[in-house]
């Protein structure tokens, strides 16, 4: 586990070369506890900071009582239990520059997270399994590449990341019109980024593009479906993809498929 943790600090802080960075990603598609642990690792370093635990912040303690109490009902912490409910004993890697004392109660909290999941209502919307299930896969990186077009690209991620999605579906389209030869990728981008935007059409267009490429980026268009109809609250639709997905164990997000389709049940 060690090992892994260390593989995925430097992946996420792109510290891998080409090379090694090109077997990572291989490695993902097969190694389902690397899976995991990366998820957990992005969850961690989304979900954990300072901004995120204002409750800390309290000036008495009735007040910090009622933001913790809204802490824990928020989809955030939602998303956060059902995370370390499917991790178990994953050891994610802290990211740096946090107090001693932060963390400490930021552990204490994850904790209670857990043990709260026994009291907390099991019956999600589509919305909050939307919510839940559009983060869990790794997006694709453009990070550490030389060309012209593919400055664009890193443009169009470094802003995604950051959540500015208009942004970086204008960069994205900036490079679809200068490109001649376009990385399939870029379609998972404009899709999410759209779908998030609450863009319908847009991530459908997307969407379908990506599908009908021939690229190892296609086979997530099943899952990607299975997302984009549970968004509109289409559940049939969305079953049906997740059905497809299940037919094959080594289809993409295979795991994550079955556990959706379980609770739409």
């Amino acid at each position: 586990m060690k090992a892994y943790m260390e593989q995925i600090d430097k992946y996420l802080n792109h510290e891998l070369i080409d090379l090694e960075r090109a077997a990572f990603e291989e490695a993902l598609t097969t190694d389902e506890d690397l899976r995991r642990a990366l998820y957990l690792q992005l969850e961690m370093r989304d979900a954990l900071n300072e901004d995120s635990w204002s409750f800390l912040q309290a000036s008495n303690q009735e007040d910090a009582v009622k933001a913790l109490e809204a802490f824990f009902r928020s989809q955030e912490a939602v998303q956060l239990r059902e995370k370390f409910k499917k991790v178990g004993n994953t050891q994610p890697i802290a990211p740096r520059n946090r107090s001693r004392k932060f963390w400490w109660v930021a552990a204490s909290l994850i904790v209670m997270l857990g043990a709260s999941y026994l009291f907390w209502p099991k019956t999600q919307s589509p919305q909050e399994l939307f919510a839940e299930y559009v983060v869990v896969d790794q997006m694709p990186s453009f990070v550490a590449r030389s060309s012209s077009g593919d400055d664009l690209l890193q443009q169009g991620q470094l802003a995604f990341e950051e959540e500015a999605y208009t942004q970086s579906l204008e960069i994205f389209e900036s490079y679809l019109n200068t490109t001649e030869e376009v990385d399939a990728r870029v379609y998972s981008y404009i899709f999410k980024a759209s779908l998030l935007l609450d863009d319908i059409a847009s991530a459908q267009i997307a969407l379908n593009t990506l599908e009908h490429t021939n690229s190892f980026e296609a086979q997530k268009a099943d899952w990607y479906y299975a997302l984009f109809y549970l968004h509109q609250e289409r559940i049939a639709e969305s079953k049906e993809r997740l059905e497809i997905i299940l037919s094959d164990s080594k289809n993409y997000q295979y795991i994550q498929a079955q556990e959706l389709l379980n609770k739409l049940k």
